[in-house]
């Protein structure tokens, strides 16, 4: 049957390029909305997910990482004096303006990182040392925001610009630092964060509160202990924070809806063109298989030459539809755009791609099951 599948193919090769293309197209797009899905989530968690730290402190109600209330600093110093609490460290989080050193303003995410326990910090620099921003006014932006927050200019190390209406200094550049806002983070000391943002006051000095359970110590059994002795916050495994900023980004938001969205239309789309190019390429050669059924060749024999023509098909377009994605992934990742596809996606898309084409073959089939070998004799 795979004989006879692949002499089939290639007995037609224009027919076979217009069949594959269809599936080409179909995993491109598929691949393509699905790993920007994948980037947008990780874009919303990266700060969160590349932290130390089992526990995160916050004030009641709030949702995600960017969009935080106030919390008193007296909160780190108790979760210090608790029970099974290793370290703590205090993380300030808010938006505020920055201006460029061509007088232009620029909305910013205001990261400021405590000393003592740096939490928060870049996870990778293209230019400078992130410890950098413990000098007087230091802060950090990413490399991909050299021109945004230059106000037209690229920035470099030692430019001063204002933030919040205090003076700040370039000391480096951190490395494919997204935001999902798309307003850009800027990191700096804790010290100047309380000069730069605007959401604080004598009450609220800090944003979160992150904690490490000491070793031996029971996460949940910990948590418990912070709930009991802090009011009004809420204490999450930085899983559960993960999860909550995703759910409300990609859920609650309509960006993050039209993603979905896309992403669904996508598979859907794909799972057409792939349908249409295998009933097509069948329907094509419907006096052939008339032929094969006069000779004696049974259903299932039929069923299996289909099947394994769209096997092939499948996995050839797949295939090609993969390189081409890798290719346009890697061009978008060098802006702001990110689109992630790790090996287990790449998989799984490969096999709802074999399966759609396997689906798609279920009316062939049942033409070709209900074909009467007569028909070879009609004119």
């Amino acid at each position: 049957m795979l004989r006879l599948a692949r002499k089939n193919l290639l007995h037609d090769k224009l027919k076979l390029i217009t069949a594959v293309t269809g599936v080409v197209f179909a995993s491109v797009l598929m691949n393509l909305q699905v790993g920007m899905l994948s980037g947008f989530a990780d874009t919303i968690t990266a700060l969160v997910a590349r932290s130390p730290g089992d526990l995160w402190i916050m004030q009641d109600g709030t949702k995600n990482f960017e969009m935080v209330m106030g919390l008193p600093e007296q909160r780190h110093y108790q979760a210090l004096a608790t029970e099974g609490v290793e370290w703590s460290s205090r993380l300030i989080v808010d938006f505020t303006a920055w201006k460029t050193p061509t007088g232009q303003f620029e909305q910013v995410v205001i990261v400021g990182v405590d000393p003592e326990r740096p939490v928060g910090l870049p996870w990778a620099m293209a230019e400078g040392e992130a410890a950098a921003i413990w000098r007087d006014g230091g802060v950090v932006c990413d490399d991909l925001e050299r021109g945004r927050l230059g106000g037209g200019r690229r920035l470099v190390v030692g430019d001063e610009v204002e933030v919040h209406g205090h003076r700040a200094r370039v000391v480096g550049f951190s490395r494919d630092v997204r935001s999902f806002t798309t307003t850009p983070f800027v990191f700096s000391s804790l010290a100047s964060a309380r000069d730069y943002a605007h959401g604080l006051d004598a009450r609220t000095q800090v944003k979160f509160v992150v904690v490490g359970v000491a070793p031996g110590h029971d996460v949940e059994a910990v948590r418990a202990r912070l709930l009991e002795r802090l009011p009004e916050v809420e204490v999450l495994t930085k899983r559960e924070f993960m999860a909550r900023s995703v759910a409300y980004w990609l859920l609650g938001t309509g960006a993050g809806v039209m993603a979905i969205l896309a992403a669904v239309l996508g598979l859907l789309v794909g799972g057409a063109i792939v349908g249409q190019a295998i009933y097509s390429q069948t329907m094509e050669k419907f006096r052939e298989y008339g032929t094969f059924k006069a000779l004696g060749g049974t259903n299932g024999e039929l069923a299996g030459v289909i099947l394994a023509q769209s096997l092939m098909t499948s996995l050839l377009g797949y295939g090609l539809g993969l390189v081409v994605s890798l290719v346009a992934a890697r061009f978008a990742n060098e802006g702001v755009l990110l689109i992630l596809m790790p090996p287990g996606l790449v998989a799984g898309l490969g096999v709802v791609t074999v399966v759609m084409c396997a689906a798609a073959t279920f009316g062939s089939v049942l033409r070709v099951v209900r074909l009467e070998p007569a028909i070879v004799f009609k004119a």
